[in-house]
């Protein structure tokens, strides 16, 4: 699991579709267990990322991603991409999230 851009203070993470559906699954499942389902998978698109060799090579996979930084994106690898951006609470919703999955997947 790649965790990518998860500090947005307006977090929506996107299902990528290059990934393991059953993971992708998995990790909605936990954010649904936690009451963040809301900032999971509005949207569904293939992403360009760390992850995809490992995809490629089938290695389950999922990337935890928020591709949209900013009003149309406008932070994103800019100078205004700062510290002042980022949303504790947004990395708290995500990192327990990831916890959560973590669980379950040892529970199996």
């Amino acid at each position: 699991m790649v965790m990518d851009m998860i500090g947005d203070a307006d977090l929506d993470i996107q299902r990528n579709t290059k990934g393991a559906p059953w993971l992708l699954d998995l990790i909605y499942s936990a954010a649904e267990r936690l009451g963040y389902q809301s900032h999971f998978y509005a949207v569904e698109e293939p992403i360009e990322d760390d992850h995809v060799p490992f995809f490629n090579r089938g290695v389950p996979t999922a990337d935890v991603i928020d591709l949209d930084y900013g009003y149309n994106n406008v932070f994103h690898h800019t100078p205004q991409d700062t510290m002042d951006k980022l949303s504790p609470k947004s990395l708290e919703i995500a990192g327990d999230t990831i916890l959560e999955t973590i669980h379950m997947l040892d529970q199996r």
